[in-house]
Order: C-alpha cells, then structure tokens, then sequence
C-alpha cells in the first residue's frame, strides 16, 4: 500500500516537476517499501503451498519489481532522468501489479474459473502483460523525439 501510494504521487509529482524535495523524500520511501514488499514477496513465494505456477509467477514478479526499482535508481544515482523516468514507470506498473491480479483473479473465478487456476494465471499476467503494453509506448516516445 505504502509503495503504490507514494508511487502514484510519484508519478504526478515526476511528470509536473515540481516539488523536487518531496519528490526525494517519497522516493526514498518508495525505495524502501518496495524493498520490504520484494522481500516478503520472495519469502511467501518460497514457501506457498499454492501451485508451482503460483508461486513461480509470484517470484519472478518479486525479481521484476527489484530488477526495474533498481535500474530507476541507478539511473538516477547517475543523473540519467530520462531512463530514471521509464525505468520508474515500469517499476510502478509491477507495483501496481498487486492490485491487477487482485481484480482480475476475482473477475476470473466469477467467470468460472477455479481459484487456483485464476491465481497461477494473474500471478503472471497481472505483472507481464501491463509491462508487455507499457514497454511499446516508452519505445514510440523516443521514436517520435528523434
């Protein structure tokens, strides 16, 4: 909750430019949270005694959201705002991850899908599909600039 907060006002305050300071400070917050949420992520992927599709999808959407958290900090550690802001925005879209597989594996067993099938399928395409859409935007902006 904490990390799809702050990265909601993140977004805002990232794409008007203002309030660099608190832009900072939520930043570095949404660092840490993420890094707790990854954390436990991992260790409830490890140990769930959900399918191995389940589990799978949930892990490897841990190392997505520590792989893109991590570029975007890097990126800005080295002043390179612009993949800093590509790499932030595909961090936020993993995060945002939690909230998509809540929605879509309700939607799912209301369709008639048995829970644990719904859970191992949105455990991959709740994170891998938004990424999978997000990715060709980011690509036509840079393609549209030059």
């Amino acid at each position: 909750v904490v990390a799809i907060t702050t990265g909601l006002i993140q977004v805002w305050l990232g794409a008007t430019g203002r309030t660099r300071r608190l832009h900072i400070l939520l930043g570095r917050v949404y660092l840490g949270a993420v890094t707790v949420g990854s954390l436990a992520g991992f260790h409830l992927a490890l140990t769930t005694l959900g399918s191995l599709v389940f589990g799978s999808g949930l892990f490897f959407l841990c190392v997505a959201w520590v792989v893109t958290t991590t570029m975007a900090y890097m990126a800005v550690r080295n002043r390179a705002i612009e993949q800093h802001r590509e790499w932030m925005l595909r961090s936020y879209v993993v995060t945002f991850a939690f909230v998509v597989f809540r929605l879509f594996t309700q939607w799912l067993i209301g369709q008639g899908v048995s829970p644990s099938e719904a859970a191992g399928l949105m455990s991959w395409a709740s994170w891998a599909v938004p990424l999978l859409m997000l990715e060709p935007m980011l690509q036509y902006r840079r393609i549209r600039r030059r």
